[in-house]
């Protein structure tokens, strides 16, 4: 399973949960949004697309997330077709 994380070599940077400051990461999967071994990534493979989701690593916390209440489970229900879409989403805050 591909993770890209913040603190990966490319120029990605998501900003922390606006929950807990908790630090999200980006994983591939197939268009249905369901992980898949890396060999269906390669080049015959990927009959069903590709496409990245945010995770967030569930770690028990002093506070409590509301967003990242079980091991391995995606946030949202959004399957992204690009990375830097999904960053650009992620990373919008709305100031009220």
């Amino acid at each position: 399973m591909l993770q890209i994380t913040t603190t990966g070599s490319h120029d990605i940077c998501l900003k922390p949960c606006p929950f807990c400051g908790g630090k999200v990461e980006i994983v591939r999967t197939d268009c249905e949004g369901n992980l898949q071994p890396d060999k269906y990534f390669d080049e015959d493979g990927a009959w069903s697309g590709i496409a990245y989701q945010i995770t967030h690593p569930y770690t028990k916390l002093e506070t409590e997330c509301p967003i990242a209440t079980h091991e391995d489970e995606f946030i949202g229900c959004y399957n992204y077709e690009a990375v830097e879409e999904l960053i650009e989403t992620w990373n919008k805050r709305i100031t009220l």
